[in-house]
């Protein structure tokens, strides 16, 4: 492939519709296919995804992102573990027993999402030096589908395709911005909806209709914003992939969370009956039964999906195919008869779907917004990292198999997961705020009246934003040494030897002339320049002053 990208624009060609249905595509090798089943996929025992071969076949953008899965897996297994324990007992769920415990269980989950961020930028480090990436450099290429003017670039002079205007460009991200806040709107009424069905129906059928409900319009919205993306203009694949991520975790967000925050904050004060359940605890019961139905449902329906789906488009493919293939028979063209046609490897692989850029976009969005149930709201559910364990224990066998499923990738080489740290790391400093929020005013355990700790409307605010600070604080000292001085020296140590190697042996010199010693009477002072020339060649009987620098 990369002889043939030499020669001709493979990208172009497809765009223009001037290659042969069903483009170009990589052969499966069934042998590797195999050894990726039988060790891997079919296997209940393996617990981790086999890097090397993934990185060696599929290539490193969709490796990292098994790596990046497989640490998220390990990571959860202690706030899973202390969430079962608090569950059992009964002190962390909302409702029942001592609820002293939710401050110490929200605290140690928003650290703990702290550490994790950063302890994978340290794992990140570690694959590149390990995969050879650290020093990757991506080049920014213009899109096929761009549309610009020729322009010499300012930095080397070479031919470019470049905007015919940044002021149109910024027009239609602004009008992209615009359909998306309209999008938000929606997203709003439909939540406020499924809301309203809680009066005539159980709180666990409406969380199920709003899970539905959120997976359908996320899916409309991810068409929408990718028409949008396109529309927009965005010059390099890196601007392009920038900005469809920042609009789809948006309304993502705002459609997967709403309901919670609504529940959590808002419904006390605005609806004349409060939440659903009496008592202090009502909104936190109402707001745990509200996760739980809605991450349950997305968890089983998203897996089936995700395998269901790539096999019912081959279905489909084939089917389409010999529904036309009888039609042509019925008007007398002589087409064979595919009703029994056993295809060959790489006519069945040309029946798969595509696996492009979006299938990876969409696994990560999947998890980070499974991060969002994990951080956000874990005092309310604190089972929620429980069943992210046991569904990411899953969800790489599931991922590992669809890839067998669609045609073989184009590889890329990459070093990090892209925006999609920013947005983790988004998430886990909000997770700090709206953890303690649901222990200081959503909780009884400060209630003025029935509270374990009574404490008064103001100092319950000076409280809480000193407990806040006090753990953003701590957060931050997650910061230092990310990479790990013994990386970071290996590191360097790798840059050294890459530059000896590129610059070729260095030869030793052993001239003479090279090991001479300075003159012992040579003066180097430097003489101000009021200090004329006259003056110091006056004294030049004096070999030290001849030998002074004259300035």
């Amino acid at each position: 492939m990369g002889i043939i990208s030499r020669n001709l624009n493979m990208k172009a060609l497809a765009y223009s519709k001037l290659l042969t249905k069903g483009g170009v595509f990589y052969l499966h090798n069934p042998a590797v296919i195999e050894r990726i089943n039988s060790t891997w996929v079919f296997n209940p025992l393996a617990f981790r995804p086999p890097l090397t071969l993934i990185k060696n076949y599929f290539g490193e953008k969709i490796a990292i992102y098994f790596a990046w899965l497989e640490y998220y897996t390990f990571m959860l297994a202690l706030p899973a573990f202390v969430g079962c324990v608090m569950y059992v007992t009964g002190k962390a769920v909302s409702g029942h027993g001592d609820t002293s415990s939710l401050i110490f269980f929200g605290g140690f989950v928003s650290l703990w999402s702290m550490h994790f961020v950063n302890g994978w930028k340290k794992r990140n480090s570690f694959i590149n030096l390990w995969w050879g990436t650290s020093f990757l450099k991506s080049e920014a290429k213009e899109r096929v589908e761009f549309v610009g003017n020729i322009r010499y670039s300012p930095v080397n002079d070479r031919k470019e395709l470049y905007h015919v205007s940044r002021g149109a460009l910024h027009r239609r991200m602004i009008v992209g911005s615009s359909i998306l806040g309209v999008c938000m709107l929606i997203s709003i009424t439909a939540t406020g909806a499924c809301m309203y069905l809680k009066t005539v129906a159980s709180p666990a059928v409406a969380g199920a209709v709003n899970a539905l409900q959120i997976m359908i319009l996320n899916e409309i919205y991810w068409e929408l914003a990718l028409f949008i993306n396109n529309w927009e203009n965005h010059r390099t694949q890196h601007d392009f992939d920038s900005n469809l991520t920042v609009k789809v975790f948006i309304f993502t967000f705002c459609n997967t969370y709403s309901s919670f925050f609504y529940i959590a904050f808002i419904k006390a004060h605005f609806e004349q009956g409060g939440c659903i359940f009496p008592g202090a605890q009502g909104c936190m019961k109402e707001l745990e039964i509200q996760i739980q139905s809605i991450f349950i449902t997305q968890i089983f329906v998203g897996n089936c999906i995700e395998i269901v789906y790539p096999y019912m488009k081959y279905q489909a493919k084939r089917m389409k195919e010999l529904l036309l293939s009888k039609l042509k028979n019925m008007l007398g063209k002589e087409i064979p008869d595919l009703t029994n046609f056993n295809y060959e490897p790489p006519e069945k692989q040309a029946q798969f779907a595509p696996y492009d850029d979006r299938e990876v976009f969409k696994d990560y969005k999947e998890m980070v917004i499974q991060y969002g149930f994990v951080t956000l709201f874990v005092v309310a559910y604190p089972l929620a990292p429980a069943l992210a364990l046991l569904n990411n224990l899953l969800e790489v066998h599931v991922d590992g198999y669809k890839l067998t499923l669609f045609q073989r990738p184009n590889p890329h080489k990459t070093n990090s997961i892209g925006m999609w740290e920013y947005f983790l790391a988004l998430l886990s400093k909000m997770s700090v705020a709206t953890n303690l929020a649901l222990v200081f005013f959503v909780s009884d355990l400060f209630d003025p009246k029935t509270g374990a700790y009574p404490l008064p409307i103001g100092m319950k605010w000076l409280v809480f934003f000193f407990v806040e600070h006090l753990l953003l604080y701590f957060s931050t000292l997650f910061n230092y040494e990310v990479e790990g001085s013994h990386i970071h020296e290996l590191v360097r140590r790798h840059r050294w030897i890459a530059e000896k190697l590129s610059a070729g042996p260095v030869e030793e010199d052993n001239d003479d002339d090279l090991q001479e010693e300075a003159e012992e009477n040579i003066n180097l002072e430097i003489m101000g320049p009021e200090q004329s020339l006259a003056s110091n060649l006056g004294e030049i009987n004096d070999s030290s002053r001849y030998n002074k620098l004259i300035v």
